[in-house]
């Protein structure tokens, strides 16, 4: 029907003839051409190199795996009036790119690092002697012994781990996202994977990995140190005084019934007579006159 519609919107009697239309195979490709010059598309290997940027700056910059990488292409395309190509060939570009930027951003971290820390970095994979886990592992776990012992090994931690000069490092060059995903992995993984990644890749992900626990270990001593005050030195204090006043509290019993056994002989006495004291019945004692009370006619 749709054959016969349009014949018929061409002024074309006989609607089969359409069926001559793949005879002559050069006429495929010339309309085609045509009509990707019509509507301004192009074919694929003249917009790689594009789209290859495009591909490199979304690695530099975001945290896009394989997959996303592979449809923001396949949008871009679209958006740019390209012409798609097979998913092999999409899809070898992209792993491709991906895998050049992030060895481009190992390098960089790697190389900003001076030698000697650097050989630092990689001895921290390292079960030292007399150790159970090595010292990565020692620099990720937290302290969480409440007591001056737990103190004294989370500034120990936290003065290692800023004793290596990590956060001195200039990483400029490299997106804070792909730091933080290089140390993602670091604080995650075990000693022994990351001992069997790539030079540069193990370099960078120490690198990234410790100047994250710069922040973390002073933080963690902090909290530590919060939580010590508050529940056992405070509390300590608090104790102690409470305990002072309950030695005092027998003495100052015996000391307030005194005060109010005097205070009640003191009402209950009668005042002197005139024939004794020479003082009239109205007489409140001689404090009241010096006091500001009348004297007596």
């Amino acid at each position: 029907m749709a054959v016969e519609y349009v014949a018929e919107q061409l002024g074309i009697a006989d609607a089969s003839v359409v069926k001559l239309y793949g005879d002559r195979p050069q006429t495929l490709y010339e309309h085609a051409a045509k009509i990707r010059t019509m509507l301004g598309y192009r074919e694929f290997p003249a917009a790689a190199d594009e789209v290859a940027t495009f591909i490199a700056s979304r690695v530099r910059e975001k945290r896009d795996s394989r997959r996303e990488l592979f449809d923001r292409a396949v949008l871009w395309l679209i958006e740019h009036r390209v012409l798609l190509p097979g998913i092999t060939t999409l899809s070898r570009l992209v792993t491709e790119v991906r895998r050049a930027e992030l060895e481009a951003i190992n390098r960089t971290l790697a190389e900003a690092a001076p030698a000697p820390m650097r050989a630092e970095l990689v001895a921290t994979l390292n079960v030292p002697d007399g150790k159970r886990v090595s010292t990565l592992e020692w620099m990720r776990m937290a302290v969480t012994k409440l007591s001056g012992t737990g103190m004294e090994q989370a500034l120990d931690r936290a003065s290692y781990v800023l004793g290596l000069g990590t956060g001195a490092v200039d990483c400029t060059e490299v997106a804070p996202v792909k730091l933080a995903e290089l140390a993602r992995f670091g604080m995650t993984a075990k000693a022994f994977r990351i001992k069997q990644l790539e030079d540069d890749r193990r370099l960078a992900t120490l690198l990234a990995t410790v100047r994250q626990l710069e922040g973390t270990a002073v933080d963690d001593a902090l909290l530590l140190f919060d939580l010590l005050m508050s529940t056992v030195l405070l509390a300590r204090a608090g104790r102690a005084a409470d305990k002072e006043k309950l030695r005092n509290l027998p003495r100052l019993r015996v000391a307030a019934s005194r005060l109010a056994t005097a205070w009640t002989i003191l009402l209950e006495t009668p005042p002197p007579g005139p024939e004794r004291g020479g003082r009239e019945p109205g007489w409140r004692g001689a404090g009241a006159h010096r006091a500001g009370g009348a004297r007596p006619h």
